[in-house]
């Protein structure tokens, strides 16, 4: 369970910035305290975050730096899951897409899925606790950009021309099951030991430089039996490293293959809650270090909505800013005041 201190907004910005290696002692002071005005008003603008203009000058001069990088105060945060306690944990992967608008002009963007956007790809590692899916925190994280003039990687099959790379994760996204609505359903599980051969083309690097020519694997299958009418039935074919010899095991892997739609709420955190988008910085450079920054807040608001979920009762006093609470009262219906999360 996350421990009220980590989430206090003074202490958790020390804990979580109080080493990022900046190049001197002031710089990481400043970034400690506006991770604490981001956390206590996090979809806010920089000037709206910050106590006062100089404060806020402070802040842009701040991403100025060329110390000051996204993997440079992100770094803090991304060690703590590597000293973790003995346990099982799922480090659950995806990339988004930051967008920062059609043909934009800002410098240092790259071209997105939708070829006249522009922004970055960030690909994240969420790590969380397999037992009872408590967020532990971002162990990995990658920030990047694709070139606009960067030729299109284009799949083919039988030598014909399919599509570009991009085309494709557009279809797929356009696949999710966003309308359809949630159902009870009876499913079939199915599971065997296979063998994958290393692909005579694409094979990485790594499995070249070590002569890896197989792969051992445990297939598990989950088909829905009886779908409704006009309803795409479930199907989830899932590869696993771990062993599904037995029905405990397989339900096994199906449990930590649940867990999948986490990274996608952190994904939410980022765009909706903290407003990452929406940043005004006008070069990449200086956006970079500003979305490190929101990547960590990501997690707290996640561990935050953790914490209301199994712990309601926990005091909210000291957990989230009183400002909260006050305004939440104001807004109900019924004004009383807001004790637990």
């Amino acid at each position: 369970m996350v421990a009220l201190h980590e989430l206090d907004a003074e202490l958790w910005g020390e804990l979580e910035f109080g080493s990022c290696p900046l190049g001197h002692k002031r710089r990481t002071r400043r970034l400690v305290n506006y991770a604490r005005q981001m956390a206590e008003r996090p979809d806010a603008s920089t000037p709206r975050q910050t106590e006062s203009w100089s404060d806020c000058k402070a802040v842009y001069r701040l991403f100025q730096r060329p110390e000051v990088t996204f993997e440079s105060v992100t770094i803090g945060h991304r060690q703590r899951p590597r000293n973790l306690l003995p346990g099982t944990y799922l480090a659950i992967s995806d990339t988004t897409e930051l967008d920062y608008g059609y043909d934009s002009p800002r410098r240092g963007l790259g071209r997105l899925t939708s070829e006249k956007h522009r922004g970055f790809f960030l690909h994240t590692a969420l790590v969380l606790d397999a037992e009872d899916g408590h967020v532990v925190g971002v162990g990995g994280q990658k920030l990047f950009t694709r070139s606009a003039k960067k030729k299109k990687r284009v799949h083919r099959v039988n030598g014909c021309k399919r599509a570009s790379e991009a085309e494709i994760w557009g279809q797929v996204i356009d696949q999710a099951n966003g309308k359809q609505q949630a159902r009870w359903t009876e499913v079939e599980v199915r599971a065997a030991e296979v063998t994958l051969l290393r692909p005579r083309e694409g094979s990485t690097a790594f499995v070249i430089q070590r002569d890896i020519r197989e792969i051992p694997t445990w297939v598990v299958e989950v088909r829905e039996v009886r779908p409704p009418q006009k309803q795409q039935p479930l199907h989830w074919v899932l590869y696993s490293r771990e062993s599904a010899s037995t029905f405990e095991e397989a339900l096994r892997a199906i449990a930590y293959y649940e867990q999948r739609p986490r990274v996608e709420d952190y994904h939410k955190c980022l765009k909706t809650g903290l407003a990452v988008e929406r940043r005004r910085y006008q070069s990449g450079d200086r956006l970079e270090p500003v979305i490190g920054v929101i990547c960590v807040q990501a997690v707290r608001l996640l561990q935050l909505r953790d914490l209301a979920r199994k712990s309601p009762e926990t005091p909210a006093k000291g957990v989230v800013p009183v400002e909260w609470l006050e305004t939440l009262q104001r807004i109900r219906r019924r004004p009383t005041a807001i004790h637990t999360v």
